[in-house]
């Protein structure tokens, strides 16, 4: 039998229609709850009174107004526990696990999510 998906809630923050698209279509198809902040503005406002409720955060690098790593700092600094996927073009060593945006992989994004969604 195939690994069992865990649902959880998930935050996407991207500024990219396309890739909001994208990974909001492949989570909710796995039954996740997807919300998603399309810019750090926005995002920095949730912060940390909306992010109680998601177990996992997938942070775009370059958000137009701000940054991943901006964002992720200030979940580290709120003291909630929420898993942190970089997503980029080029490397996030500030996220717990980073994911590639060049050579996107539909497993791999199932894989990170499902590694905090488990711990629920």
């Amino acid at each position: 039998m195939a690994n069992e998906i865990r649902p959880g809630n998930v935050w996407h923050v991207e500024n990219s229609n396309n890739w909001a698209n994208i990974i909001s279509r492949i989570l909710l198809g796995d039954g996740h709850t997807v919300i998603t902040t399309r810019s750090a503005t926005e995002a920095k406002k949730m912060i940390p009174k909306q992010i109680k409720r998601f177990d996992v955060s997938i942070l775009d690098e370059d958000l137009g107004d701000g940054k991943g790593e901006q964002i992720a700092t200030l979940l580290r600094k709120s003291g909630y526990q929420i898993g942190v996927i970089g997503l980029s073009k080029r490397a996030t060593p500030w996220a717990d696990v980073s994911l590639n945006k060049g050579d996107f992989d539909i497993d791999q994004l199932r894989s990170a999510v499902g590694s905090f969604t488990a711990k629920k």
